[in-house]
């Protein structure tokens, strides 16, 4: 079965009752005065946990629901499936850590111990793989090798091919097995096509359907838990309203997370033609744990209705063989706001939300929520008014225009203004994926902002921001250029030596579900990098998290007058934002759609 048939057969959302596992969990630790003792984790897990975050003693609502259900074993002594949706900021990644931490016992963690078992972490970027590294390092502090990373493009760990098989390095007790291995997608496979015995060639057209199948049971390790974390990030399915094109690319090129999920638990098409006598997948059949902020009813319906992942209710003659957790109507903040009545994490009351609009001549202002009327081209008699037609000729298709690989100045000059009269340790600007970082970066120094990339690959820098933010130098050359309308509310704050913050540059696609402590400001300039609503969320939820209060500016140039603002048919993505050319409007329109009420940024007159 196709995407696409899964699309036409179930064209509206599912409507389902609050699973009663859901109900069991929430009601069995859901007081807020509760800690994390009353999750059942061990005693050394909660002093280590006291000493590395002290910050943090109680545990969200997340991890409340989260831990006990990573933990619990039905009738058969089996771990059930795990399916969380909880808003970002939620504490999700953290609570994953500590729940798989908890099954571990120091002093009794043998390397060659072959009756070890291992949790397989699967994360879409690298940068994540590193901060699971980091939180498991501080609590797990006697033995650094529990953890092993694979991922790409990283000297210092490259990837873990000793893992393959009985390698002498493992023999000898060289080399340990990993109790969790931290794994990028793509990492993954390229390990696991290491052992096929016809490699594929470099050139040749990544067509899934005639790829083999992965060797997963060649991993010299006992799986007996995977976890998926931004799980619709790691399948990209194609957009709601995909055309015909869009869905035939996806089935071309489907993500690697299909491959690795299919080798481990067989592919729906395997059990087709299978019979008793084979075997399909890893067994015993490991755990799976699947979490996102945005698990939405499209990729629900794949996994249930395209997949032979999840597990089934008669595997343990129960109807709680899968645990599902949303939370994403219970969290910080507000329960009935118009945002979480649809669906969506995103919470107002602990994060401001504002739209800078930049004038043609460098001036800013706050943004205007009401919308100016559209004119509509008048209608006559005979034949087709001037209006219709100039419509129709701004509808004729116009050569592709390159995207701009770095911000205009107007935008760049506003934004690291605002930084610095109103960011005080470290704030975070998400950029379009066509934008070149590195050539940001050369202009936001050049204006005297202290910006570099985002890159935990660094053992120092990366891990202070981790920790809690960096410390460096601070110069304001940029004084004597500040765009009219901005003011400073600084003016008996500290001095600027005393001002020392950071600007961390990076895209969207490798700053998802990264935690930075001391991150109180997202910045966005225009709107190309909010190609959806769920886009939006991500990188808002960069901030306000656990509660914490934050920022997320976006600036917006001006529109011409008279721009084009109406649309007249959804896009592919199932909304009407990517056809929106007014900046301002756009930016209107996705508040609404989340239920936000923006604020004037405090820096604009």
């Amino acid at each position: 079965m196709k995407f696409s048939t899964i699309i036409a057969s179930c064209p509206r959302p599912i409507t389902r009752q609050i699973h009663p596992s859901f109900i069991r969990y929430l009601s069995s630790s859901s007081s807020n005065n509760s800690d994390f003792s009353s999750l059942g984790l061990p005693e050394w897990l909660l002093q280590n946990l006291g000493q590395a975050f002290p910050h943090i003693s109680k545990p969200s609502d997340a991890q409340r629901s989260l831990i006990p259900a990573l933990l619990e074993k039905n009738g058969l002594g089996n771990r059930r499936d795990v399916i969380l949706k909880s808003g970002t900021g939620t504490g999700k990644s953290f609570g994953l850590v500590v729940g798989l931490l908890s099954r571990l016992t120091p002093g009794k963690e043998s390397k060659s111990s072959k009756s070890k078992s291992t949790s397989l972490v699967i994360v879409p970027h690298r940068d994540l793989a590193y901060q699971y590294q980091h939180w498991i390092h501080l609590l797990y502090p006697d033995d650094l090798s529990i953890s092993q990373l694979c991922v790409r493009g990283d000297p210092l760990n490259p990837i873990p091919t000793h893992l393959i098989g009985k390698s002498l390095a493992q023999v000898l007790g060289k080399q340990s097995r990993p109790r969790i291995l931290l794994a990028t997608p793509q990492a993954l496979v390229e390990l696991l096509e290491a052992t096929l015995s016809k490699p594929l060639l470099p050139r040749s057209k990544p067509n899934p359907s005639v790829l083999p199948p992965l060797p997963i049971s060649s991993l010299d390790l006992r799986i007996n838990t995977i976890v998926a974390d931004e799980m619709d990030e790691l399948l990209k399915l194609p957009p709601k309203y995909a055309s015909p094109k869009e869905l035939k690319s996806w089935e071309r090129h489907k993500p690697p997370i299909i491959r690795i999920l299919d080798a481990a638990y067989g592919s729906a098409d395997d059990l087709k033609g299978s019979t008793s006598s084979q075997v399909v997948g890893i067994l015993p059949r490991p755990q799976l744990v699947l979490t996102s902020a945005t698990l939405g009813n499209q990729v629900r319906r794949f996994l249930f209705g395209q997949t032979n992942w999840m597990a089934e209710d008669s595997e343990d003659g129960s109807k709680n063989a899968v645990v599902r957790l949303d939370l994403s109507r219970s969290q910080l903040g507000n329960e009935g706001d118009n945002a979480r009545s649809r669906g969506h994490s995103i919470d107002d009351t602990v994060v401001e939300h504002s739209c800078v609009v930049v004038r043609k001549d460098g001036s800013v202002r706050n943004i205007d929520m009401v919308e100016p009327p559209v004119q509509l081209p008048l209608k006559t008699t005979k034949g087709k008014s001037k209006g219709v037609k100039q419509a129709q000729d701004a509808e004729t298709p116009e050569k592709p225009i390159a995207p701009p690989t770095t911000p205009s100045e107007p935008l760049l000059l506003s934004m690291a203004t605002a930084f610095a009269l109103d960011v005080p340790s470290l704030a975070l600007l998400v950029l379009p994926s066509t934008y070149n970082i590195r050539k940001t970066v050369d202009q936001l120094k050049e204006l005297g902002v202290d910006a570099r990339p985002v890159d935990l690959k660094d053992d120092e820098k990366g891990k202070a921001d981790l920790a809690g933010g960096s410390r460096s130098s601070f110069t304001a050359n940029f004084v004597s250029q500040v765009p009219a309308g901005i003011t400073s509310d600084r003016d008996n704050g500290p001095s600027a030596e005393q001002y020392e913050p950071t600007l961390l540059v990076s895209t969207l696609a490798t700053v998802r579900g990264l935690d930075f402590p001391n991150l109180t400001h997202v910045f966005l300039l225009d709107t190309s990098v909010i190609t959806n609503l769920t886009a939006y969320e991500h990188i808002a939820g960069r901030v306000g998290r656990f509660g914490k209060p934050g920022k997320v500016v976006t600036f917006v140039q001006e529109s011409k007058p008279g721009a084009e603002n109406s649309q007249t048919k959804p896009s592919s993505n199932g909304d009407d934002l990517s056809r929106v050319r007014d900046e301002e409007q756009r930016m209107r329109r996705i508040f609404n759609r989340l239920g936000i009420a923006p604020v004037d940024f405090s820096a604009v007159e």
